[in-house]
């Protein structure tokens, strides 16, 4: 079975919801698919639990200036390859990070579009966000 499917079989499992809880609950048995989408050494596990931790309290620091709007303080990008945290003033700045970032916006923006086509609620945003890009 493919992973999709093991999933669709977890979320009917559990009342038509699919929750991460429940996705690890069935992972762990070795004979599916989705088994091997975890680390199972609690040692290694652990360590990149607390490296996900560290991107998230990264992504939610901000900088407070007197009577602006908060900012954030870092942005993700990917740097010689390598994926890294740089202060936002430093990207905004530089002109090669600053395109990078762009269309960097442009797909997720896209994506955005792709996820919420089918809402009528987000036609107006969507129509004028498709123009745009």
């Amino acid at each position: 079975m493919s992973v999709d499917k093991e999933l669709e079989v977890v979320r009917k499992t559990n009342g038509g919801e699919l929750l991460p809880e429940d996705v690890v609950a069935f992972a762990k048995t070795k004979s599916t698919k989705l088994h091997d989408c975890f680390e199972w050494d609690d040692k290694k596990a652990g360590h990149l639990h607390r490296v996900e931790r560290a991107r998230q309290l990264i992504r939610f620091v901000v900088i407070a200036q007197p009577k602006q709007e908060l900012k954030r303080a870092y942005i993700h990008t990917v740097t010689q390859k390598k994926s890294v945290y740089l202060p936002t003033a430093k990207v905004l700045n530089d002109k090669h990070l600053r395109a990078q970032e762009v269309a960097t916006g442009i797909v997720e923006l896209k994506q955005w579009l792709e996820k919420y086509k089918d809402m009528k609620e987000f036609k107006k945003i969507a129509s004028a966000l498709s123009k745009l890009i």
